[in-house]
């Protein structure tokens, strides 16, 4: 989720921000890297989220996620 706080997340995801926050940090930790900015670049870097896109969680059914288009 491009530029979204943990709160505007949680909201999207129908999760707690404490929940969010924590799994943030532990993506974060996992990775060892020290931002947001460097964990979606690992995000991209490693093939999970498309350069640029990010899936419309508002348009998806509550608590599912939408997995990105394949470019298989």
């Amino acid at each position: 989720m491009q530029g979204t706080s943990n709160r505007e997340a949680a909201a999207l995801l129908f999760l707690s921000p404490r929940t969010v926050e924590g799994h943030v940090k532990s993506a974060m930790r996992k990775l060892g890297v020290k931002s947001r900015t460097a964990l979606a670049i690992a995000a991209v870097e490693s093939g999970q989220v498309a350069p640029g896109r990010h899936p419309d969680l508002s348009r998806s059914l509550p608590g599912r996620y939408v997995p990105r288009e394949s470019a298989d």
